[in-house]
């Protein structure tokens, strides 16, 4: 017992500031939100016929394709797929959402995922905490 406290007292304090620091180091091989361009060829499958739980829509006919992050298992498969390299996943981990419907990305769109309303953000502020537990 006494071992163990001896190396939790070594250990010291190992906690973030994020984020009003800098932001964690994710691992190299982490996928975050991906990036859809806009201008698949018309017809073109490659992505949605290898997506295992079909998150990808590829609309051809020049219709934008889209990935519902809900649906998807961040495999990568649909990247190395991809002729003309339309989807790339991004490094950035902030992927939650409130609502379903916002969990859809459609290539060429900008707009950032909400994670709470601002009437949550209100109520509870920063109190609201992860914690990961080794």
């Amino acid at each position: 017992m006494l071992n163990i406290l001896k190396t939790r007292f070594q250990q010291k304090y190992r906690t973030i500031s994020y984020p009003n620091g800098p932001a964690p180091e994710m691992p190299a091989r982490f996928a975050g939100i991906p990036n859809l361009d806009a201008g698949c060829e018309s017809g073109c499958q490659a992505c949605g016929s290898v997506c295992p739980t079909g998150a990808i829509t590829a609309a051809g006919n020049g219709r934008a394709i889209s990935l519902d992050m809900g649906r998807c298992l961040f495999c990568r498969a649909c990247e190395k797929a991809c002729p003309q390299g339309l989807i790339r996943f991004t490094r950035d981990y902030s992927l939650a959402s409130s609502v379903r419907n916002e969990l859809v990305i459609e290539a060429g769109a900008t707009e950032r995922l909400q994670t709470v309303s601002k009437e949550v953000a209100r109520l509870f502020g920063r109190s609201l905490k992860l914690r990961q537990v080794s």
